[in-house]
């Protein structure tokens, strides 16, 4: 009776109300035939009205990090683990290939193995195929805010060890590409899951071919990665006796850790800011817990509380799954010090730039001329990644400041803002000097950040697109590449610019 009710209901609210018995389901709720499919097709229905992108942030919000993060995205990933029939799988298919190319071969690759499952089959031939494809182009590609590579990382990496892994062992090179922008819970599962399946000989040509620092972590043990929780446990040590339900649902730590983003950056990203930087790194933590308006001594506790049921493997996972409840806070206005937002770019830790660039726009930067002056003469001596996010923050703020035009990777900080302001303000025509950027990183820059484009306006926008570029910069070793080039010295790939349709 309860069942019946919640999917009656569900249907009759529709909108997130539908997420209701998507949960249910996992936690092995049973409804009927009829209902079940009436509740997928009001879910594919929900996704065309899902916003591609979250709104901006409003003045009373201090931190905002859900740029890169896709609404609509993380409900087509939702659904790729639902039983749907053939239609409805070609219907989720189409609405991923809409939002992004990335997304469909991970939506393709989810589907053919949930289609496995219903069958009680190993995947054919074919089907693995879909899957290597789908692995393949996750793992070429190094976009850090293409919704595919942002949500679909997960779910894609624990398939193919399932199911691809065992069977082509020679995709262990892709899978280290693919993984370094898995969450801490898929990872600590494979490194639990490789050993457990007889993988050890993929798991230790994983940790040969990973190509960067990042990917350093199948080498490192599992408190090295989970560094960061382990400062935050510790941020503040003010005694708190936790009640039965705080120790148990932890609503106030996950709530915190999801403002973060800590989950939307390459696993070891925000642990390196923690190891290498602790102090600078508790700064801004202590900044953003104020800034959210979560209690410093209950977050620190809860994280204490999770750690001390299994000291020598904490489930820090549990983080990521953020309850229906929603704590109750008080934001405070925090001042964010120039010097500390100097300190954190210069570093040019992706994640802790991010976090310090959020904080210092809520305390209206227009009206700190000298932050912009102090970041526009430190610009030349920052990482490119470093270089793009600060422009970006600059271009936004300050739109009318002047920025070197001559660097590609500041162009392209510059493009992204520009881009997305001519999304909100409907003037898509106003993109193409953007996109005809003699520079392909600035190219894909500038069209990743335009959304809804009207169907009127694409013939011309795709015209100026696939004109001849000249170069592209390479974001990982900020090396100029000829365009024609496919990867940089050190193999990365070269930026692929694409509009979204």
């Amino acid at each position: 009776m309860a069942a019946s009710a919640l999917i009656a209901c569900a249907l009759a609210s529709g909108g997130e109300a539908l997420d209701l018995v998507h949960a249910a389901i996992k936690d092995g709720a049973v409804f009927d035939a009829a209902s079940l499919h009436a509740y997928r097709q009001a879910q594919l229905e929900r996704v065309e009205t899902t916003p591609e992108r979250y709104p901006p942030a409003p003045p009373h919000v201090a931190l905002d990090l859900n740029e890169g993060r896709s609404p609509r995205a993380q409900l087509i990933i939702r659904l790729a683990s639902e039983d749907l029939d053939a239609a409805q799988t070609d219907q989720l298919i189409t609405a991923a290939s809409a939002t992004s190319p990335r997304l469909k071969a991970v939506i393709a690759a989810l589907r053919v193995q949930q289609q496995a499952s219903q069958r009680g089959t190993q995947l054919t031939d074919s089907e693995l195929d879909v899957l290597h494809n789908a692995l393949d182009v996750l793992a070429e590609d190094d976009s850090d805010e293409d919704p595919g590579l942002v949500h679909g990382s997960d779910d894609l990496v624990r398939a193919v060890v399932t199911h691809l892994l065992p069977r082509r062992p020679e995709v262990a090179s892709a899978l280290a590409g693919a993984s370094s922008w898995i969450t801490l819970d898929t990872l600590e599962w494979l490194e639990s899951e490789l050993p457990r399946l007889g993988h050890t000989v993929a798991l230790k040509a994983i940790q040969q071919l990973a190509p960067s620092d990042t990917l350093a972590w199948l080498a490192k043990s599992a408190k090295s990665i989970s560094v960061v929780f382990e400062l935050l446990a510790e941020l503040d040590d003010a005694p708190v006796e936790l009640t039965p339900s705080q120790a148990w649902h932890i609503d106030e730590a996950a709530a915190f850790i999801d403002a973060l983003a800590i989950k939307d950056f390459a696993v070891m990203t925000p642990p390196a800011a923690a190891r290498q930087r602790p102090e600078l790194t508790r700064r801004i933590l202590r900044l953003a817990l104020d800034a959210c308006g979560h209690e410093g001594p209950l977050v620190s506790a809860q994280l204490r509380s999770l750690r001390q049921e299994d000291p020598e493997r904490p489930d820090w996972g549990l983080l990521y799954q953020l309850g229906t409840r929603t704590p109750a806070t008080t934001p405070l206005e925090v001042v964010v010090d120039d010097d500390l937002v100097l300190q954190a770019v210069q570093h040019g830790n992706t994640w802790l730039v991010a976090l310090t660039l959020a904080l210092a726009a809520a305390q209206a930067p227009k009206t700190n001329t000298p932050l912009a002056e102090r970041l526009v003469a430190e610009l030349p001596v920052l990482n490119a990644r470093t270089r793009m996010r600060t422009a970006r923050f600059l271009a936004h703020h300050w739109p009318e400041l002047a920025l070197p035009d001559t660097d590609a990777a500041v162009r392209a900080g510059v493009g992204q803002a520009h881009a997305t302001a001519y999304t909100d303000s409907q003037l898509y025509h106003d993109a193409q000097s953007l996109l005809a950027d003699p520079d392909l990183l600035v190219r894909a820059r500038a069209a990743g950040s335009l959304h809804d484009i009207p169907p009127a306006d694409l013939p011309l926008l795709k015209l100026v697109l696939a004109s001849p570029a000249q170069q592209w910069t390479c974001l990982d070793c900020d090396r100029t590449m000829p365009a024609d080039a496919d990867r940089c010295g050190r193999n990365h790939p070269r930026p692929t610019p694409r509009l979204k349709v």
